[in-house]
């Protein structure tokens, strides 16, 4: 049987407030840099956030960094 991703996650049994507490997001994004699912988690975001709610730190990049990362792959998809 195969751990689900989030089980390997750098983060995984920590306190989830510092990765959507805007004064710890430092702190967050260090705990993400160093994760071996990092990828995982940001993919996940992608798939489940809207434009309405997306906040916090997912795969290590903040709800502004992926709102860009959104936008760039809109743009890519349209050309």
């Amino acid at each position: 049987v195969t751990a689900r991703w989030w089980e390997r996650a750098a983060c995984a049994g920590m306190d989830t407030e510092i990765f959507f507490s805007i004064r710890r997001k430092t702190e967050a994004q260090r705990v993400c840099a160093s994760c071996p699912v990092r990828g995982e988690c940001l993919r996940a975001a992608m798939r489940v956030e809207s434009q309405a709610y997306r906040h916090g730190v997912w795969g290590g990049m903040s709800a502004y960094a992926r709102e860009r990362l959104y936008a760039a792959t809109r743009r890519k998809a349209a050309a």
